[in-house]
């Protein structure tokens, strides 16, 4: 029975749940626990005592609680890790955190929430109150993405302890965090930045007139005004966790896109983004980029179109293997395609397989079975030869329940099972 709990186990008041993870015997839950979370810190007018001094934050944890899961329906606490977050670590309201393993002692948690502090405190009820009373937005900080990084080591279950904490929002005024991906020990994710590019103007525009102005003995003096443009670019951030204790932060790189995928010990990535020409223009069309990453540059090995297909979801395999939905503009064509790069640096198409409806989300549970997020329901695949998908049967979607492809999770007798928040579970796949 989907809707059956057989076990429940009270979680300390006033904590968020951010994180869980499954491995082996034991299941690892992060909490975040803002100490005052009502927190409200009025600006100073400028003629007030102390006007000019750096705001105070609010004190921030994140806790890490290990439960012994291997007598099941008994539930036990058995550890416990309260990590107190560093300067720079501004919150995790909203935060769905993301589980990696760099080895099988160190569980990194990649992830971050809406951070921040505005006039008037955190929450919408005191925003909406600031924004009817016409009140201007005070200091915000912090961002949304994977940017933070917590490291514990939980080679002793029941004695946890916080290795580590990176936050790399903090190496400069970075945004839109990727997924992160992990290999080897070593964890690879990108952001976006801008840079200003002086002298250039775009097709259409003209360089700004010269302010003249008269000089103390009536000679005119002509000062060229400053132009150019902001370009949004993409970056890879890597951090090896070699050494938990003292993570080794690799200098950023420019990428095509926003990362995707990572192949080949870490030396192929997959990116996604759109192409620009010389003159800074970009038909807005996306391409999936393949390149090489040696640890300190990146070089372009081949790109692909998505032009193709309105929508055009796809996952890399640990083998390689990338799936990829498609639909055709009027929706009315789908397909379940499988691509890899050869040996010559070549994307090509190995497989396709027709879909009865389009898809728009693609996961890999277990490195062994692929679902596929249709329009009304879901397809599974069994991967286990990874350049030849085999169809394991369909599931309707139940209703307008938000099913959470992260967390798909493999049982006992090849069962796959989804959690759908509040409503518990689907089954969505029978198996054996």
């Amino acid at each position: 029975d989907p809707e059956l709990s057989f076990g429940t186990v009270a979680l300390p008041d006033s904590r968020q749940v951010i994180g869980f993870e499954l491995k082996a015997d034991y299941l690892y839950a992060a909490l975040w626990n803002p100490e005052n979370a009502n927190f409200i810190e009025p600006i100073p007018l400028a003629e007030e005592e102390g006007a000019d001094e750096k705001l105070s934050r609010p004190k921030m944890s994140v806790d890490l609680l290990v439960f012994d899961v291997s007598n099941l329906p008994n539930i036990s606490l058995v550890g416990e890790e309260s990590a107190e977050l560093s300067e720079g670590n501004y919150g995790y309201y909203g935060a769905d955190l993301q589980a990696l393993w760099p080895s099988d002692d160190v569980l990194v948690w990649a992830g971050g929430g809406f951070g921040g502090l505005w006039r008037g405190g955190i929450g919408g009820i005191a925003i909406d109150a600031d924004i009817a009373r016409g009140d201007v937005w005070g200091p915000w900080w912090g961002s949304n993405g994977r940017e933070r990084l917590l490291a514990f080591d939980v080679a002793d279950p029941a004695a946890p302890k916080l290795a580590s904490q990176v936050n790399l929002a903090d190496e400069g005024q970075y945004w839109n965090f990727s997924d992160a991906f992990e290999v080897n020990g070593v964890v690879y994710l990108s952001h976006q930045s801008s840079e200003f590019i002086p002298d250039i103007l775009l097709p259409g525009q003209r360089k700004p007139k010269p302010v003249i102005t008269i000089g103390e003995n009536g000679e005119e003096i002509i000062e060229e005004r400053p132009y150019g443009i902001w370009m949004q670019k993409y970056f890879l951030d890597v951090v090896d966790f070699a050494d938990p204790y003292e993570p080794v932060i690799r200098p950023t790189v420019d990428i095509p896109g926003r990362l995707r995928g990572v192949y080949h010990q870490g030396e192929v990535i997959y990116t996604v983004g759109p192409h620009w020409d010389e003159a800074f223009q970009t038909s807005g069309r996306e391409w999936l980029d393949v390149s090489a990453y040696d640890g300190v540059d990146v070089s372009l090995i081949t790109s692909l179109d998505l032009r193709e297909s309105w929508l055009r979801p796809f996952v890399v395999a640990e083998s390689g293997a990338i799936y990829m939905a498609t639909s055709n503009a009027e929706r009315s064509s789908s397909a379940l395609e499988t691509w890899r790069l050869d040996e010559h640096g070549r994307l090509g198409r190995v497989t396709t397989q027709s879909l009865s409806l389009s898809s728009w989300e693609l996961r890999i549970v277990d490195a062994q079975t692929l679902v596929v997020r249709q329009d009304q329901g879901f397809g599974v695949y069994d991967v286990s030869e990874a350049f030849e998908p085999k169809a394991l049967g369909t599931t309707e979607q139940m209703g307008c329940l938000w099913l959470d492809m992260n967390r798909v999770v493999a049982g006992e007798g090849a069962r796959l099972w989804a959690p759908v928040y509040d409503y518990g579970a689907i089954l969505l796949l029978e198996g054996e």
